[in-house]
């Protein structure tokens, strides 16, 4: 099962290539659905089915990512190194609470009841990148 993080392995460096022709902005929000999407997926019953909503998942997971740290890299001017320590402060506490929330939602609703919370956790991360992060500009106004 944990062989499909090794798609991150192909994904990750072509994720660096679409951020700059997409925006982090477009790319997060494409990404998280696409995430979502592989989540999704494992309702499903055939085995095929689960195994495809993982890799999808998983991949969404590396470019959002991705997207989030060219994100800080390109936008941000001063206090970088803050910056990225307090994403990855926000990764691994999210990783802590996502996993000790996920168990509690299977333990009350099952795989279904973590589906709903994992869908939550990605509606509110698509939110976010929707709210706070600036769409591009036209390509008129950056000429």
């Amino acid at each position: 099962m944990f062989t499909v993080y090794l798609v991150g392995v192909v994904v990750t460096p072509l994720a660096g290539r679409w951020i700059p022709r997409l925006s982090a902005r477009r790319t997060i929000l494409l990404s998280v659905a696409l995430s979502a999407l592989g989540v999704l997926l494992t309702l499903l019953a055939p085995v095929l089915a689960i195994v495809a909503g993982l890799t999808l998942a998983s991949c969404g997971t590396f470019i959002t990512q991705s997207a989030a740290l060219s994100f800080i890299a390109h936008r941000i001017q001063h206090g970088r190194s803050l910056a990225s320590g307090l994403y990855y402060t926000g990764y691994y506490s999210g990783g802590f609470c996502g996993a000790w929330l996920g168990g509690i939602a299977y333990a009350h609703a099952g795989w279904p009841g973590t589906v709903a919370l994992l869908l939550a956790t990605q509606a509110l991360g698509w939110a976010i990148a929707w709210r706070f992060i600036a769409a591009p500009a036209p390509a008129a106004a950056r000429a």
